[in-house]
C-alpha cells in the first residue's frame, strides 16, 4: 500500500511522525523547512537534531534562567569530545587562522601545563566565529546527531551568554573567588573552585565567563597573564580596540566580540618574534 501525501505540502509522500502536527506523517523536506519556526516542536522530537536544537534555543532566549553550574559544564564536556579542536579551526573566520595555527603550534612546546591549550580550545568553543558572524558552538551543534534535552538547551543558552573577561583575584572563599574585573574594575564573585588550585591572589587570568544558578562561573579554565603583565596586556587591548572600526566599544564588548582578540594577545605574549608594530591587527 502506498504512503499516504504530506498534508502540509500534499507533494511528497510523509515519512515523519510529526508530534506537533498530530502524529500526522509529513515529508522531510517539509519537517525541515518549518521545525521550530512553524511548528511548536517538543524539545525530545527525534527529527529535531542539534540545529533544530539551535532554533528552540533562540525561541526561548527571552525566557532565560540561570541553569545549575553541572548542567553547563555538562554540556560543554559533551560538545568538547563531539568535535575535534582541529576541525574547528579550520571553520573560524578567515581572519583568526594564522593565528590560530601558528598559537596552537606554540601551545605544544610552551611550558604552561596545558593553561595555554585550554585557554585556546575555550576560545574556540565560546569565542570563536564563522564567516558569518555565527559562534562556532552553534556550528559543532548544527552537526550533532542527537536534539539537545530541556536541560540542555537551557545550558546552551547560558553559553551563548558567555563574556570573556580578565580578572584579578583578590580573595579565595571556600568554592567562590572574589575578583575584580580589570575590563572596567567591578569587584565580582565568581564560581571557580579549580582557580585556587592554578593561581595565587594577587594574579590576573583571562577566562569566559558564564551565566548559572551559582552566579557568573569560570567553565572551561583560565589562562594566567605573566606576573606583572596586566597593565601591558591592557594597553595592548586597547590598541587593538582604538585602531579598528569598533573603537566606540567597551573592552568587554569589543574582547568578547572581535573573536581574533583573544588568540592574538595570547600569540604575543607566548612568542619572542611578534612585534606589535610589525603585527597589526589581521581584522583591520
Amino acid at each position: 500500500m502506498p504512503k499516504a501525501k504530506c498534508p502540509v505540502c500534499h507533494q511528497r509522500k510523509g515519512k515523519r511522525v510529526c508530534p506537533a502536527q498530530g502524529g500526522a506523517l509529513i515529508c522531510p523536506k517539509c519537517c525541515a523547512q518549518n521545525r521550530v519556526r512553524v511548528y511548536d516542536c517538543p524539545a525530545d522530537c527525534a527529527y529535531l537534531g542539534g540545529e533544530g536544537s539551535l532554533r528552540l534555543a533562540a525561541k526561548r532566549s527571552e525566557d532565560f534562567s540561570p541553569p545549575p553550574l553541572q548542567t553547563v559544564d555538562a554540556l560543554l564536556n559533551t560538545l568538547v569530545e563531539s568535535a575535534p579542536k582541529a576541525n574547528l579551526i579550520g571553520e573560524a573566520e578567515p581572519t583568526a587562522l594564522a593565528a590560530l595555527e601558528q598559537l596552537a603550534q606554540l601551545s605544544e612546546g610552551a611550558d604552561t601545563d596545558g593553561a595555554v591549550e585550554s585557554a585556546l580550545w575555550e576560545w574556540i568553543v565560546l569565542g570563536a566565529q564563522t564567516p558569518e558572524g555565527r559562534p562556532l558552538v552553534d556550528r559543532v551543534l548544527e552537526k550533532f546527531p542527537r536534539p539537545l534535552s530541556e536541560e540542555e538547551l537551557t545550558a546552551l543558552e547560558a553559553l551563548h551568554r558567555s563574556h570573556y573577561r580578565l580578572l584579578r583575584i583578590e580573595e579565595f572563599q571556600d568554592d567562590r573567588t572574589r575578583v575584580t574585573d580589570r575590563l572596567g574594575d567591578d569587584e565580582l564573585t565568581v564560581s571557580a573552585p579549580g582557580l585556587r588550585d592554578q593561581f595565587e591572589v594577587g594574579r590576573t587570568v583571562g577566562c569566559f565567563v558564564t551565566p548559572t544558578d551559582q552566579g557568573l562561573s569560570v567553565m572551561l579554565g583560565a589562562w594566567g597573564l605573566p606576573e606583572g603583565g596586566e597593565e601591558a596586556m591592557l594597553e595592548r587591548l586597547e590598541e587593538l580596540r582604538d585602531e579598528s572600526p569598533l573603537k566606540e566599544l567597551l573592552l568587554s564588548e569589543f574582547i568578547t566580540r572581535v573573536s581574533i582578540v583573544v588568540p592574538l594577545l595570547i600569540y604575543e605574549q607566548l612568542s619572542e618574534e611578534v612585534s606589535p608594530e610589525d603585527s597589526p591587527p589581521p581584522f583591520l
